[in-house]
């Protein structure tokens, strides 16, 4: 189990959180469900989610209308939740899997009871979906049992998200992490706002992620670049019936795809540090320009800018440093074509 004191990215393996979400994409069916969890190891993901809810726990029968648009129009909200709950002795062989096959995993706790559940199975790092983060006493509860927490950020203001930050790193320390999220199903591509990742950088001490619902396989790289270390990224088999996260989700294949991408991005963003150095180029700065003297010229002469000229390569004294050369005198004869060095002028 993972103390409250250590970074949430201490839970993945590598310094990148590469999490494929089953949520309700196995259907409850207990083939797909295990197909998925291969499917995603094999796609290079190192932690699988669950989403833990009883439909009850999120809404009550009736409370609104049917859902006016988006990917589920149409449906009752309380029909809609019953259909996506993972049945939860499904879940139960399906963790018993991950813990048998040492994978990682975690969920997403939507209530009391199914928070129970998942403490009965040993989770040892929650995540909060963006429509429960604002619910204080639920983070509350969660926050107490004193495990790392990743809190989703879709669909809300900055402030908001301050206010929950402040609550939930007053109990855990460091053992938290912040995502950006878009809650609209799927995102566009005007919609996915990264730039707000390095705001939240700037602003919040912690990792932060992203939790994508597009279906391009290349904005996790993206975002990549923008200072996200977590991405989580549902994952379908995209076979039979339409599953119920399918329209935002991604096959193995591209969800592999997508993975591959973001640890490309990270390979080419190169130092963490962000401080400029020399990687592969290092050996071609010979071939800068560097200082040769125009004209055969004697020993004692002082040397004006006519005296000097610049080619590849450097042999000698850099081109940079031309306004350190004129106005020196030399210290030996020199010949026209000689590249300049520093033991040929005073």
């Amino acid at each position: 189990m993972i103390e409250s004191n250590l970074n949430v990215t201490d839970f993945f393996a590598g310094p990148l959180g590469l999490i494929a979400e089953q949520s309700a994409s196995g259907k409850n069916s207990q083939s797909e469900s295990f197909e998925l969890l291969r499917q995603s190891v094999a796609s290079g993901a190192n932690a699988i989610k669950f989403q833990t809810y009883l439909a009850h726990e999120m809404t009550a029968k009736g409370i609104i209308p049917p859902i006016k648009h988006g990917l589920w129009k149409g449906r009752d909200l309380y029909d809609l939740y019953e259909a996506g709950q993972t049945d939860l002795s499904l879940q139960s062989d399906l963790i018993a899997y991950c813990e048998e096959n040492s994978i990682p995993w975690f969920s997403s706790p939507f209530g009391s009871e199914s928070l129970s559940f998942l403490e009965s199975m040993g989770c040892s790092i929650y995540k909060i979906a963006s429509l429960e983060s604002t619910d204080i006493g639920f983070l509350r509860e969660v926050a107490s049992l004193r495990k790392p927490m990743i809190v989703s950020t879709g669909a809300k203001t900055i402030n908001e998200i301050t206010v929950i930050y402040d609550e939930v790193r007053s109990s855990l320390d460091s053992g938290f992490a912040l995502m950006h999220c878009i809650c609209d199903y799927p995102t566009t591509n005007e919609s996915t706002n990264l730039a707000v990742i390095r705001q939240f950088n700037a602003t919040f001490d912690c990792p932060i992620g992203f939790s994508d619902h597009s279906r391009s396989t290349i904005v996790g790289a993206l975002a990549r670049a923008c200072g996200a270390s977590i991405f989580e990224k549902h994952i379908t088999l995209g076979v039979g019936e339409v599953g119920l996260d399918d329209g935002f989700a991604l096959k193995p294949q591209e969800i592999a795809e997508y993975f591959a991408n973001i640890k490309l991005a990270d390979v080419m963003i190169g130092s963490k540090r962000g401080n400029k150095e020399f990687l592969s180029e290092k050996d071609n700065r010979a071939y800068r320009r560097g200082l040769y003297f125009a004209r055969d010229i004697a020993e004692g002469e002082y040397l004006s800018e006519s005296d000097l000229t610049s080619l590849r390569p450097c042999l000698g004294i850099d081109a940079i440093n031309r306004d350190q050369i004129v106005g020196r005198r030399t210290r030996i004869k020199v010949c026209v074509g000689q590249p300049i060095d520093w033991s040929a002028v005073d």
